[in-house]
């Protein structure tokens, strides 16, 4: 687990998402503007990584430390920790694990 989240244990079924950092340029280059930066990010909020998981999560295999997943934004908890962003929602939230191909 992330030193800055010690003691910050999701409880029960419940997971905790870190959001990717809002992108500040676009992918051939072009700067965004901050006042820009929300709307251009929104629509690849529901993508996080996962940082920790309370003891009731049922699918251990594919709920795990750094595993990039997709999520259902809808009851969503969103807090900051240390100034990143963060979700907490229920393991049945998940819609889909990202798999690295090796």
């Amino acid at each position: 687990m992330n030193e800055e989240l010690m003691g910050a244990i999701p409880n029960g079924s419940r997971v905790l998402i870190r959001l990717p950092e809002p992108e500040k340029k676009t992918s051939s280059g072009i700067i965004i503007p901050e006042a820009a930066q929300k709307e251009y990010n929104d629509g690849k909020k529901a993508v996080g990584t996962i940082e920790a998981f309370g003891k009731d999560v049922s699918d251990t295999e594919n709920v795990k430390l750094g595993k990039k997943v997709v999520y259902s934004p809808v009851g969503a908890i969103n807090i900051t920790i240390a100034n990143r962003k963060y979700v907490v929602i229920d393991e049945s939230d998940i819609i889909l694990f990202c798999i690295d191909k090796k």
